[in-house]
């Protein structure tokens, strides 16, 4: 059984959303300037194992040019992954190995100073809720589509605990799960 949820949608052209909106994404590309410095350093990145927060290590393709040069590198532990992918982590037995791990914390250090767009929009427009089940816990989720902010909020309820419902921000308007849905082109 899951909680009941309400939805919610605004333009992107209406304020305070515009303004964050473009806010998340100034700092989302000093984010990526700030990450290319250090990829730029690692000849076989072709992207990062983990999410927009966080990162257990490099991956790329077997077949990459820069991969067959260090397969045989002890400065490196490997992974194969589905689709002839590797993920790359340093040895932390070798000094080189503990060297690449550090770039590795580094990049984590710079996902987690730079909120995913769900996190930092739920967060400063105080939408943040938790309700809580006896095996799981829902959140406060946002997107954009359609040239429309969009959000999905549980409501706690006497079958789960969790948060009591956010005060919602003028600009946003209440809508019916299907227009939610609609807007997504479910």
């Amino acid at each position: 059984m899951k909680p009941e949820f309400r939805y919610f949608k605004c333009a992107l052209n209406v304020e305070p959303v515009k303004s964050l909106y473009q806010q998340w994404h100034i700092d989302h590309e000093q984010r990526n300037k700030e990450l290319d410095v250090i990829f730029d350093t690692i000849p076989f990145y072709e992207f990062w194992r983990g999410s927009e927060n966080g990162i257990s290590g490099i991956v790329c393709h077997v077949g990459n040019p820069e991969f067959e040069k260090i397969k045989e590198d002890k400065t490196y532990k490997f992974e194969m992954l589905a689709g002839e992918k590797v993920n790359i982590t340093g040895n932390n037995r070798t000094k080189a190995g503990k060297a690449f791990n550090t770039k590795i914390q580094a990049i984590r250090q710079i996902l987690m100073k730079y909120p995913s767009f769900n996190d930092f929009m739920v967060r400063e427009l105080a939408l943040n809720c938790w309700v809580l089940a006896s095996t799981m816990a829902y959140v406060a989720v946002c997107g954009v589509v359609s040239d429309h902010f969009i959000a999905q909020i549980p409501v706690k309820s006497e079958d789960f605990g969790g948060d009591d419902f956010p005060a919602i921000p003028e600009c946003l308007t209440e809508i019916k799960q299907s227009e939610f849905l609609a807007l997504q082109g479910k």
